[in-house]
């Protein structure tokens, strides 16, 4: 069974880990190349998508190296994402790469797992089964952390 890899272009673009790469993906398909050449989504039947915001150049390709590159047009990345997972059927074969936590959060709860792009990026020591299982942990959230910090805050000053 592949995989099906959907990556919010800019957010994978635009992080730290990128800047020393940023000549080689300066374009959609230098970007493209690029997570090719580095094997970032495993076996070469995976299948990959990178999700740009807004309308494609002239001279750009809609796919390269197996790779396909969407342009979301008047919508936003992120919406477009939404959608691709809603209507796949097969969602737990999608693995959404952002680091936007509502992109994130949306497809888990679609049954989609995520990737941050620190993980990503990072070498492939985890299987795809490790990274669904360590994932669905819960977080706090920033209500719950307000709350412990304040019971806390009685313990250690005796309030």
């Amino acid at each position: 069974m592949s995989l099906q890899y959907i990556i919010d272009a800019y957010n994978l673009i635009r992080h730290p880990l990128c800047a020393p790469h940023a000549h080689k993906i300066r374009t959609p398909r230098l970007l493209a190349a690029f997570i090719r050449l580095r094997n970032l989504t495993g076996s070469a039947k995976n299948k990959v998508v990178i999700v740009f915001d807004g309308f494609a150049p002239e001279e750009s390709s809609q796919a390269c190296s197996g790779i396909g590159i969407i342009f979301s047009g008047e919508e936003t990345a992120d919406e477009y994402i939404h959608r691709m997972v809603e209507s796949t059927s097969q969602r737990r074969t999608l693995i959404v790469v952002s680091d936007d936590k509502q992109v994130q959060m949306q497809a888990r709860l679609l049954g989609a797992c995520t990737l941050g792009i620190e993980d990503f990026m990072g070498e492939k020591k985890k299987s795809h089964r490790q990274r669904t299982r360590d994932e669905s942990k819960p977080e706090l959230t920033y209500a719950q952390v307000c709350s412990i910090t304040k019971e806390l805050k009685k313990l250690w000053l005796q309030e």
